[in-house]
């Protein structure tokens, strides 16, 4: 294969992956499918395109939020607004 189909597939198999979490996340808050989709070993830059929010803002939440599990919280930040946008494009 060529330089360019591997750059096609790979960008094709990306926009799946970006479906696929979209998908899975739907209706969860930021931190708890922020929480899921780093556990799957997905970028922070993709779980903020799909909350559309900023990576900085996901890795902020990841943090906290470990901060909250080690004394025994969770905290809840917004629920995905891109998800379902992505999903039916």
């Amino acid at each position: 294969m060529a330089t360019d189909d591997l750059q096609r597939v790979e960008k094709q198999l990306q926009l799946i992956v970006k479906v696929l979490a979209a998908f899975t996340v739907q209706g969860k808050n930021l931190s708890e499918g922020a929480q899921f989709l780093d556990r799957l070993g997905l970028d922070r830059a993709v779980v903020a395109e799909i909350y559309d929010t900023s990576p900085g803002s996901v890795r902020a939440v990841l943090s906290s939020t470990k901060k909250g599990i080690r004394k025994g919280q969770v905290a809840a930040k917004s629920a995905p607004k891109a998800a379902a946008a992505e999903v039916d494009a």
